[in-house]
């Protein structure tokens, strides 16, 4: 969503149920997630909002900002796609501000994504749109910290679980076919 209130604003959300990611377009505000304070400026991307935490966002009347929010069960099918099996526990972030080299890619697809719903045109209706919101979830995943990172980061195998079981499961179902 887009935000620009022309006013001081302060919003609270005592038990979030998504993930979100706010990013500060111009202004100055301040958010406190699960009691740890950030300032919220151009030049940063706050840590990612979890879920299941106290969220606090307190804009100045200059804060023009855009949130994404994801939902919970889908930013966890989409780890599971990457990681090969479905995550036996949520994903749980960290409050570690990321350096602004993790998040760029982030910021730019989120942009892209904006860029394409305000022109009204959505040149990339149908499957560019589902691919650039796919890659909007791996960005969030790659470039925050969270108990999964280091599943991201180890080597990738030659052939992953899931490759497996979609070639058997083709197999299986096109055997008899020329």
């Amino acid at each position: 969503y887009y935000g620009y209130y022309a006013t001081p604003l302060q919003f609270c959300f005592p038990n979030t149920s998504f993930f979100a990611q706010g990013i500060t377009i111009k202004g100055h505000g301040e958010n406190t997630v699960a009691g740890v304070r950030q300032s919220l400026s151009e030049a940063d991307l706050p840590t990612a909002v979890p879920t299941n935490v106290k969220l606090e966002l307190l804009f100045g009347a200059d804060h023009e900002h855009l949130g994404l929010y994801i939902d919970p069960a889908a930013l966890a099918r989409k780890l599971g796609s990457m990681i090969g099996v479905p995550p036996p526990t949520d994903i749980r972030f960290s409050a570690v501000p990321q350096p602004a080299t993790h998040v760029r890619l982030l910021k730019r697809l989120i942009q892209v994504l904006v860029e394409e719903l305000e022109d009204g045109v959505h040149t990339l209706a149908g499957g560019p749109l589902v691919e650039l919101e796919q890659a909007i979830m791996v960005a969030f995943l790659h470039c925050h910290q969270h108990n999964y990172r280091s599943f991201l980061e180890r080597r990738v195998e030659a052939i992953a679980p899931w490759q497996v079981r979609d070639v058997e499961g083709y197999i299986e179902a096109n055997w008899d076919n020329p």
